[in-house]
């Protein structure tokens, strides 16, 4: 889990597609949280990026279809 987790990262913070999805201002607390990928409970095509209990980043959801999708089990 935490293997794919880093290669989620490297892969998320090293592609420029995806960095052109970052958002911005946009609350969100990690306090608390283990190291992975959340979901926003308020924007259903928002996740966020919590690393040593720190919001590092937010993403908008990718798009299949018609919908945002964000599984928080798989972390993706």
């Amino acid at each position: 889990m935490r293997q794919n987790f880093f290669i989620a990262l490297v892969f998320i913070f090293a592609s420029p597609t995806l960095n052109q999805h970052v958002l911005t201002n946009i609350p969100f607390e990690c306090k608390g949280r283990l190291d992975g990928f959340w979901r926003d409970l308020r924007y259903c095509d928002v996740f966020h990026a919590c690393i040593a209990g720190e919001h590092k980043r937010s993403y908008g959801c990718p798009q299949f279809g018609e919908k945002f999708y964000f599984d928080e089990k798989a972390q993706m």
